[in-house]
């Protein structure tokens, strides 16, 4: 009897094993033998609801989708939908709202791009779609969040460019919609006036209640080093309360997540270029800011690594944060491969891990474009990403959705652990004590004093409150004084550069 009871211990054990083996994985999804590509992810009651784009060759016949996916991995739900009279779709956000999903995207293709809402129930059946925006206008919306002042409405985030021409090298401006749950539009905004092509990654919310948004802005294409990383605090009147520049580089990929202590982690990769201008690699960096804006910490990550661009960034239930993103394994003019990783710290920044991915099922893929863009922390600590793998080039039809789930040391089960990328760890050495800058409102001369051995490579950088550069040079010693006599009334903000770090402090000038 003992050794029978043995056995029925040993089988539960061994099911219990084989259970949980199978309960990660990193899975291909096939939507009816077409191109396609998940953007966005959410867990509902042990489904996995991802939105993406499904491509039949053509940028013509590109429709958004919405797909319903098992806890093993396993697509059991996919809907495509287009409006009647858009021939191009694209899916970005979503978010669920009692018993239906909102999802956003861009509908047309060429210079005539609207901002997109699409409604769905819980079978993924659309129930509306809308478009919004003059059809001279270039608008691509990224985002969607529920009204924070009314759960009625909507919030479509994403960018727009009223003067759109070939390729789209025009103005950019970041831009919100607010709509109400069944697309009627009551308001849009636009947040900046300035000729700067300002692109929008990211948008979280925030426990002041209000909205942080984040993006690139660049000025001009064909130098390095050109392009600002900032952010955007609007109230929930959807006004502007203040706009940050927080780092200086090529990156494209940023995101920003808030804290319950009101304070962002905002994630962005920065590109390294020497004297020459030539490329040297790239880091991850992540900057801890305080609800002003203001640079608390700042730590970076690796720097050599090949275009590791930031998709996403979540917080843990523990406070850690969790990163996604892709990079580039091998580039030439005729092969682009890329490899999806994850990256774990811990809530001050420091490294636990960062691994690479590739697809496993059904054939283990280590030689086309693997790139994961959206990531969760799911209620058992496991993690969870989407993106895509296959090809590169909208005209192939190998592209498809990838899914993967790992534990939360980044596994597939206790064995079976990814390669974990050698990185270095740099952190900021400033924080909010290492700069002062006085008198405050300041008249002819303004007064910079610095607590910490200067070096050959520390800058201050005196800008106006649209981003333009009026004082830009070297600091050689702990005090030193400007002449701001010239420097017309207004508000100002004092960047403070020291080696892969910088701070930022606001003045008034008033004569």
């Amino acid at each position: 009897m003992l050794i029978f009871s043995m056995r029925i211990l040993l089988l539960i054990v061994l099911c219990a094993q084989i259970a949980c083996a199978q309960n990660y994985f990193s899975n291909r999804i096939n939507i009816s033998g077409k191109y396609n590509q998940a953007r966005r992810l959410l867990f509902v009651n042990d489904t996995f609801v991802a939105t993406a784009l499904v491509n039949e060759v053509a940028f013509s016949q590109i429709s958004a989708s919405l797909l319903k996916i098992d806890k093993f991995g396993s697509l059991f739900l996919a809907k495509r939908f287009k409006p009647s009279n858009r021939s191009y779709t694209g899916a970005g956000g979503i978010c669920k709202i009692n018993k239906k999903y909102y999802t956003t995207g861009i509908t047309d293709w060429g210079l005539q791009l609207q901002n997109g809402l699409y409604t769905f129930d819980q079978y993924c059946d659309t129930v509306f779609t809308r478009s919004y925006g003059d059809t001279t206008f270039y608008n691509l919306t990224t985002e969607v969040r529920p009204f924070l002042k009314d759960k009625s409405k909507l919030v479509l985030f994403g960018s727009t460019d009223s003067t759109c021409g070939i390729n789209h090298p025009g103005f950019y401006k970041p831009l919100v919609r607010l709509v109400d749950t069944n697309g009627v539009l009551y308001q849009t905004r636009i947040y900046t006036n300035t000729n700067f092509y300002r692109t929008l990654s990211d948008v979280d919310t925030t426990i002041k209640k209000g909205y942080v948004l984040c993006g690139t802005e660049v000025i001009n294409f064909t130098s390095s080093g050109t392009a600002k990383n900032y952010v955007i605090k609007i109230d929930s009147n959807l006004n502007q309360v203040w706009y940050k520049y927080i780092d200086t580089s090529n990156s494209f990929y940023s995101s920003i997540i808030s804290l319950k202590s009101g304070q962002l982690i905002y994630a962005h990769n920065h590109s390294d270029f020497n004297a020459s201008n030539t490329y040297l690699g790239e880091r991850i960096v992540l900057t801890k800011l305080d609800i002003s804006g203001n640079i608390i910490w700042r730590k970076t990550y690796g720097g050599t690594e090949n275009s590791p661009g930031v998709s996403k960034i979540k917080e843990c239930s523990n406070g850690d944060y969790i990163l996604c993103g892709e990079k580039y394994v091998n580039y030439t003019a005729s092969v682009n491969q890329y490899m999806g990783w994850i990256m774990r710290t811990d809530s001050m920044g420091n490294l636990k891990w960062w691994r690479t991915y590739i697809p496993e099922n059904p054939i283990k893929d280590t030689t086309t474009q693997n790139e994961l863009h959206d990531i969760l922390e799911l209620p058992n600590k496991d993690i969870a990403c989407v993106g895509w793998a296959g090809a590169s080039g909208f005209n192939s039809l190998v592209q498809q959705t990838w899914i993967l789930k790992v534990d939360s040391n980044g596994c597939f089960g206790a064995s079976n652990c990814p390669q974990n990328i050698v990185s270095s760890v740099k952190e900021s050495t400033l924080n909010e004590t290492n700069l002062k800058v006085y008198p405050n409102p300041a008249n002819d001369l303004l007064n910079i004093e610095l607590n910490f051995e200067v070096g050959g490579n520390t800058n201050v950088i005196l800008t106006n409150s649209i981003g333009q550069i009026i004082s830009n040079g070297k600091i050689e010693s702990k005090q030193s004084k400007f002449d701001i006599s010239a420097v017309p009334n207004g508000i100002y903000f004092v960047n403070l550069k020291h080696g892969g770090s910088s701070i930022t402090k606001k003045v008034i000038i008033q004569h």
